[in-house]
Parts: C-alpha cells; sequence; structure tokens
C-alpha cells in the first residue's frame, strides 16, 4: 500500500445469536484495494504510438490524459518515426499544465484543443 491507494475490508457481521464456532462476527470475508485514478499534479503524459489519441496502446504505459489535463501535469506528443498523433477527442489543458510537440512530429487536430 502506498499514499495513492487504500485497502478496504468487508467485515461479515451476525447477529449474536447466529454467531457459531465457524462463523464469527469481525471476520473478513473480502478484501480490495481501491487505487488513486485521478491526474496527479506531475503527472507526464507522453504518447508514442501513430494514430488516434484516444487509443490507450498510443500512450507510454496506456496512460491516456483526462480530457481536462490539471495544473501541473503535461502532455509530450512524440509519434513513432513517420507516425502522427490525431486529436480525435476534445482536450483541455488547464492554465498551468502544458502540451509540448517535439520537434520534427506531426501533431493534427481534427478534434478540439483548448488552452488556458
Amino acid at each position: 500500500m502506498n499514499s495513492d491507494s487504500v485497502k478496504v475490508e468487508y467485515v461479515k457481521t451476525y447477529l449474536p445469536s447466529e454467531e457459531t464456532s465457524s462463523q464469527h462476527n469481525m471476520d473478513v470475508a473480502h478484501s480490495y484495494v481501491i487505487k488513486d485514478t485521478t491526474a496527479s499534479s506531475t503527472a507526464t503524459y507522453t504518447f508514442i504510438g501513430d494514430g488516434n489519441w484516444d487509443v490507450a496502446s498510443n500512450w507510454l504505459n496506456s496512460l491516456v490524459p483526462p480530457s481536462i489535463l490539471p495544473a501541473g501535469a503535461s502532455i509530450l506528443v512524440n509519434p513513432v518515426y513517420g507516425g502522427k498523433c490525431y486529436l480525435n477527442a476534445t482536450q483541455i489543458i488547464s492554465a498551468g499544465a502544458s502540451l509540448q510537440v517535439q520537434p520534427g512530429k506531426q501533431f493534427l487536430v481534427p478534434g478540439s484543443l483548448i488552452m488556458h
């Protein structure tokens, strides 16, 4: 466990009359780990594929940026050699966030790019 996750345990409870040698109150039935999937303010998303923006396999570690990029986060567009990045969705770059296209790379915007 780390600071971006929490462990939740589903605990069995029985009425006192229902407790037996094999059914005890407070027995853990299931454990779940819930991870924080919100964008970190220091997250960097890197496009490394060829094709559409919304395809996870085009992104480093399959991490597609959120449609509203928060302050402090960044997007680096660096398609494979000879490839292109097509922004086929709406992307909002919040104040304090950044979008950088590597020199010599192609970034096409048939969708919507909104920069604050």
